[in-house]
C-alpha cells in the first residue's frame, strides 16, 4: 500500500509523530504533499521564548508569507520583546488575523504602551496575560484602547494584574466577552465593587473566574454581594438596590473538590450537596433534601438552563492548579429590572468560581 492511498487523517497523524520526534526536516522532502501537511503542523502552534526566535521567525514569514495562514496560536514568553519586530509579525498575521485563535504573552505590563501597536494589529478569540505583580499601574484605559478593536475576543485571561474600578469598567466594556479569569497576588485586596462592575456590567459573561484571592476577602465580597449560607443548605441571594423591584429568590452555590467528576446537570439542580470538615483537614460532601423543579421559584424567573463546571478544566490532570471550585449563580440587578418589565435575560445568570 502507498502512502498516498491512505486518507489524509492518517497521514497528518503519521507526521504528526514524526515532528513530534523531530523528524519534521525529513516528512517535508518526502512529497509536495508531506510539506504541505508538515509547515501547517509546524506553524500551527508558535511558541516565541526569546528574541532571537522572534527575530528568525519574522525572516521565515517574510520570505514565503503564505505560511502564515497555518497559525492558530501564537505564545510569546519571552520578557525582552523587540516591539519593532513584534509588530513586524503581526503585520504578517493581519490577512490571516480571523485563523489565529490563541494569544498568550509574558512580558512585563510596564511593556503595555511600545506593545500597543503589536497587539493592535490582532485579534485573537482568546487571549492571556500573565505578569509580574503590577501594583503601581493602572493600565485600564490602555486595555480599553486595544481590547475593543478585539472583536472576535471570547476569553481574557490575566494574571497579576490589580483589578480597580478602572480595570473592571474597561473590561465591562467589552460585551462579547463569556469567561473572564483574574490571578495573582494582587486579587488579596480584590474590591467588592469591581466584582459587581464585572458581573453586572459584561452581558454576555458566562464564567468569572478568581484566583489567589484570601478566604477572608472571599467571604467579604460574597457577603457584599448577598450571598447567604443558610443551615438547611447553602444559598445565594443578592440584596436589592430599589424598593419596587420585587424580591428576588434565592440562587445556589455549588462546591465540587478538583479531582470529583466534572458537575452536570441533567435537571434544573434537582438535589444539592453543602460542605462538611470532618476534623483533619478534608471536606465531604453532605446530601440534603432535593430542591424544588427550578433553581429559581417558578414565580421569579422561567427554568434556567444546564450547568455544569465546562468542559474547558481537565480535573483529572490538574489536581493542584485547583483545589476546590465555588460556582455561585448570580443574577445582577438589571436583569430583575428586566423580568419586573416581562424581559428576563437568562444570560445574565453567571458562575463565580473561586481558583486556589
Amino acid at each position: 500500500m502507498s502512502v498516498s492511498s491512505l486518507p489524509c487523517e492518517l497521514v497528518v497523524l503519521i507526521i504528526q509523530h514524526a515532528c513530534d520526534n523531530g523528524e519534521a526536516v525529513s516528512m517535508s522532502l518526502v512529497s509536495r504533499q508531506f510539506q504541505y501537511l508538515t509547515e501547517s503542523i509546524l506553524y500551527r502552534h508558535l511558541s516565541i521564548s526569546s528574541s532571537q526566535v522572534l527575530k528568525l521567525l519574522v525572516r521565515s514569514l517574510s520570505s514565503r508569507p503564505h505560511l502564515a495562514q497555518h497559525v492558530r496560536s501564537l505564545a510569546i514568553y519571552t520578557g525582552r520583546v523587540p516591539f519593532d519586530v513584534a509588530y513586524r509579525l503581526a503585520r504578517l498575521l493581519m490577512p490571516y488575523q480571523e485563523r489565529l485563535m490563541r494569544l498568550q504573552v509574558r512580558f512585563p505590563a510596564s511593556d503595555l504602551v511600545p506593545a500597543l501597536y503589536f497587539l493592535e494589529a490582532l485579534n485573537p478569540a482568546h487571549f492571556e496575560w500573565i505578569t509580574s505583580p503590577t501594583w503601581m499601574i493602572r493600565p485600564g484605559e490602555l486595555f480599553q484602547r486595544f481590547l475593543t478593536k478585539w472583536t472576535r475576543l471570547k476569553t481574557l485571561r490575566l494574571g497579576n494584574f490589580f483589578l480597580d474600578s478602572v480595570l473592571a469598567s474597561s473590561i465591562a466594556a467589552l460585551p462579547q466577552i463569556t469567561h473572564l479569569t483574574l490571578l495573582g497576588q494582587s486579587n488579596k485586596n480584590l474590591e467588592v465593587e469591581s466584582v459587581r462592575t464585572l458581573l453586572e456590567g459584561i452581558p454576555r459573561l458566562t464564567v468569572l473566574e478568581v484566583g489567589d484571592c484570601p478566604l477572608r476577602r472571599r467571604v467579604i465580597i460574597e457577603t457584599e454581594l448577598g450571598i447567604e449560607r443558610a443551615a438547611g443548605g447553602v444559598k445565594c441571594e443578592y440584596a436589592d438596590g430599589e424598593d419596587e423591584v420585587p424580591r428576588r429568590q434565592p440562587g445556589r452555590l455549588l462546591l465540587s473538590r478538583a479531582y470529583s467528576h466534572p458537575v452536570a446537570l441533567s435537571a434544573p439542580l434537582a438535589s444539592l450537596s453543602e460542605w462538611s470538615n470532618d476534623g483533619n483537614g478534608s471536606r465531604r460532601a453532605i446530601p440534603e433534601s432535593p430542591l424544588e423543579d427550578h433553581v429559581l421559584s417558578p414565580n421569579s424567573a422561567p427554568t434556567q438552563e444546564l450547568l455544569s463546571l465546562g468542559p474547558d478544566y481537565d480535573h483529572e490532570h490538574n489536581p493542584s492548579r485547583l483545589d476546590m471550585h465555588t460556582m455561585k449563580r448570580f443574577v445582577s440587578e438589571s436583569d430583575f429590572n428586566h423580568y419586573h418589565h416581562r424581559e428576563w435575560h437568562r444570560r445574565r445568570v453567571h458562575i463565580l468560581r473561586w481558583v486556589t
